[in-house]
């Protein structure tokens, strides 16, 4: 068992830490939650889904990527 976060893991596996992390801490978020677009008093159809709602305020995307690329 893995006790440190290193680079190369799957975005889902940071999501699930992220979101066991969040509850240690007691705060409140929502997980692939769907939202609206809204555009000048319109909604777009195509409704998106962020990884996690934070105490419906702070939208987060989780992003993965191989950590033998160099850039």
């Amino acid at each position: 068992m893995t006790t440190n976060l290193g680079p190369g893991l799957l975005e889902s596996v940071y999501h699930q830490y992220l979101e066991r992390e969040l509850q240690l801490k007691n705060i409140s978020y929502l997980s692939e939650h769907v939202i609206d677009v809204e555009y000048k008093d319109i909604v777009v159809n195509t409704a998106r889904r962020i990884d996690l709602l934070v105490e419906n305020c702070l939208i987060i995307e989780l992003k993965s990527v191989d950590s033998s690329s160099n850039s």
